[in-house]
Order: C-alpha cells, then sequence, then structure tokens
C-alpha cells in the first residue's frame, strides 16, 4: 500500500474511532524539517504520526526530529511511525 492510501485509511480509522485528525503530509502545511504526517487529539492524548508505506524510508531531518522529540513523549503525548493499517488500529484504541 502507498503512503497516501495508507493515510487516508488510517485517517479515516481514526476519525470514526473519535479523534480529530489533522493532516500535515504536505510539506507546505509545516515549516519544522521532519514533521510528522498527521496529528490527532482525544481525551487529552495527542498522537503525532508519521506515515510510511511500501518501500519509503525516513528522510534524515524526520530521523532528526524524532529523536529530539522521543525525550519528551509519555501518556499523553505519543509518537508513532505507522506502516501498515495495523499500526492505526492499534494507535485507535490509546486513551481508552
Amino acid at each position: 500500500m502507498t503512503g497516501q492510501e495508507l493515510q487516508r485509511k488510517g485517517v479515516a480509522l481514526l476519525r470514526a474511532s473519535g479523534w480529530l485528525v489533522e493532516v500535515f503530509a504536505d510539506r507546505r502545511r509545516s515549516r519544522i524539517p521532519g514533521w510528522i504526517d498527521v496529528i490527532a487529539f482525544r481525551r487529552g492524548v495527542t498522537l503525532l504520526i508519521e506515515v510510511k508505506g511500501a518501500g519509503d524510508r525516513p528522510r534524515p531531518s524526520q530521523i532528526k526530529f524524532r529523536s529530539a522529540l522521543e525525550p519528551h513523549t509519555g501518556v499523553r503525548l505519543r509518537y508513532a511511525v505507522a506502516t501498515g493499517l495495523s499500526d492505526f488500529v492499534r494507535l485507535a484504541e490509546v486513551g481508552y
């Protein structure tokens, strides 16, 4: 599945599960190097999601952003890389 297909299906799944979702996959929407593709909010939990379809690899700026962000994540702020629809299913259940 391509990254765009995965993102479209994953966003639909999150929204159907009650998440407020914004998509930032278009680089023009963010000026932060390495910024994530999708952000989702529900019940005090924020998900920062990088979407990688078949054959996609993280860019150096994405690796740097993740490394800088990870020490600041926890129960209420989570960073995830979604490589399949099963990742979105797991993320949709966060916070229950």
